[in-house]
């Protein structure tokens, strides 16, 4: 799950800039010589964003849920694109997060039961 980093403000980026690096990310392993015998599966997980509400949050991720907000929608189209496995994981947590970022182990739970429903299918 990449993106979330990027949302730091001094990089500057927008949603559409962010799932774009991450569709070309794709677009690397997908077409690696060394895997074209066995094309893998990918799955592409639209990352939480932050708790701007937090008094822990640091000044680099201030303004990030604002460019967060297009970002699900993004991934999903340039994971539709490649035809690879795609999930919201943003819209699977509230955004009750320790100190601001980082889940809890309940989310991680929660995360990894939502991966799991999508890569056993």
């Amino acid at each position: 799950m990449l993106g979330t980093n990027d949302l730091k403000t001094h990089f500057n980026s927008y949603a559409d800039q962010i799932a774009a690096n991450v569709g070309l990310l794709c677009d690397v392993v997908l077409q690696s010589d060394h895997l074209a015998a066995h094309r893998p599966h990918l799955l592409v997980c639209a990352p939480t964003s932050v708790n701007d509400a937090s008094r822990h949050l640091p000044e680099w991720f201030l303004a990030a849920s604002k460019t967060a907000l297009g970002l699900t929608d993004c991934l999903k189209q340039e994971a539709h694109n490649r035809g690879v496995l795609f999930l919201n994981v943003m819209g699977l947590l509230d955004h009750d997060f320790q100190e601001s970022l980082h889940w809890s182990p309940a989310q991680h739970l929660a995360v990894s039961k939502a991966i799991a429903a999508v890569v056993l299918g």
